[in-house]
């Protein structure tokens, strides 16, 4: 996803997106959203991963993105992960870093819980 962020993809990602995220939000006021966001916050020159967490079936990414004009923008998703598919479910963009909490983070890492395997 971060690629076609840095690509200006912005209709692939909704494209896709689970039906449930495509019913929620119309495609071209998603896309307009995105496209403006980047277009004042400008290219993503970085991008690093402040928190991956699994659940059963699903992921949640929170990523650092460090913008061309000096803003971070963080991006958060979540994803539906089933036979080795993952499909968008939540996308949300915002200034600056979060500040999620490590403890969420320690507990649900992905590679600390069994459970998170896709397929159980």
């Amino acid at each position: 996803m971060i690629e076609l962020l840095k690509q200006g993809r912005f209709g692939e990602i909704y494209d896709r997106a689970d039906n449930a995220f495509r019913i929620a939000q119309r495609r071209e006021s998603s896309i307009e959203t995105m496209r403006m966001a980047f277009a004042a916050r400008g290219m993503i020159v970085d991008d690093s991963d402040l928190m991956t967490t699994c659940f059963p079936r699903q992921v949640r990414m929170v990523r650092l993105l460090k913008m061309s004009t000096g803003v971070d923008l963080t991006a958060t998703s979540i994803w539906y992960v089933f036979d080795d598919q993952a499909t968008l479910l939540f996308l949300q963009l915002n200034d600056g870093e979060d500040r999620t909490a490590r403890q969420t983070t320690q507990f649900h890492a992905c590679t600390t819980l069994t459970s998170a395997a896709p397929h159980q």
